[in-house]
C-alpha cells in the first residue's frame, strides 16, 4: 500500500477503509488528530469504538494492536452535524488508501410558492404536471410537487371576480411572450427541416457527380 498522506484538521474527506471495516466508509471531517496514547488517556476504548460495531472481538484487536500505536488516531464527525456529540475515533491504520478531498457541499433544495386564492382546484392538478415538466427538461429531476391551504379568505363575489380580473390581465402579458416564443420555435424548426432538405441534396448532387466523373473516367 502506498504511504498515506495525513488529513488536515478542520478539512472534509471521503474515508475510505479496509474491506472488514468497509461500512465506516463516508465522507467525514477531521475535528482532531491523536496519538493513541492521547486516544486511550482521553477514555478511547478500540474494541468499542471501531471494532464490536462490525461484530469484531478483543483478539481481532490484540492481532493488530501493536500496528495501531505506532499510526495516528483521528476524531471525525459527519460535517452536517452542528453538535460533536456523534464522533468516530478511527486509526489511520485501518485506511485503505489516501481521504478524498475532492468534495463540495451541496443544497438540497425545495421550491416555496405563495399562490394565492384559487377557486378552481383543477387547475392546481394541471400546475403540478408543468412544474413538473419545467424541472424535468431544465434539471433532469421530477420533483413531488405538493400543494397545501396556508389560511382561509373570505371573499364576497365581486371581490373574487377582481382578483380574478387581476389575473387575466397578468396572464394576457404572460400569453403575449409565450405566443412569441412558440413563434420562434416553429420558426426555428422550419428552418432545421430546410437545412435537412438541402444536405439531402447535397449529398444526391456529391453522388450524381461522383458517378458522373467514374463514367467520363473510364
Amino acid at each position: 500500500m502506498s504511504t498515506l498522506i495525513k488529513p488536515i484538521v478542520g478539512a472534509v474527506y471521503n474515508f475510505k477503509f479496509k474491506s472488514e471495516f468497509s461500512e465506516f466508509d463516508d465522507i467525514y471531517k477531521v475535528v482532531q488528530i491523536l496519538t493513541y496514547e492521547e486516544y486511550v488517556s482521553n477514555g478511547g476504548n478500540l474494541l468499542s469504538d471501531f471494532f464490536e460495531p462490525v461484530n469484531k472481538t478483543q483478539e481481532d484487536v490484540d492481532a493488530c494492536i501493536e500496528h495501531v500505536r505506532t499510526c495516528d488516531m483521528l476524531k471525525l464527525t459527519k460535517p452536517n452535524e452542528e453538535s460533536m456529540t456523534e464522533t468516530r475515533y478511527v486509526s489511520t491504520y485501518f485506511l485503505d488508501e489516501t481521504p478524498d478531498y475532492n468534495v463540495k457541499k451541496y443544497n438540497n433544495f425545495g421550491l416555496i410558492a405563495n399562490v394565492g386564492i384559487v377557486g378552481d382546484v383543477e387547475s392546481l392538478r394541471f400546475m403540478k404536471d408543468n412544474i413538473k415538466e419545467a424541472f424535468e427538461s431544465v434539471l433532469g429531476i421530477t420533483p413531488k410537487v405538493s400543494f397545501v391551504i396556508l389560511n382561509e379568505k373570505w371573499l364576497t363575489d365581486a371581490q373574487y371576480e377582481e382578483v380574478l380580473a387581476e389575473r387575466d390581465e397578468s396572464k394576457k402579458k404572460l400569453y403575449s411572450y409565450y405566443a412569441e416564443n412558440l413563434r420562434l420555435q416553429k420558426q426555428v424548426s422550419q428552418c432545421n427541416t430546410k437545412i435537412m432538405e438541402y444536405e439531402r441534396l447535397i449529398i444526391s448532387l456529391q453522388q450524381q457527380l461522383e458517378e458522373l466523373t467514374t463514367v467520363n473516367g473510364g
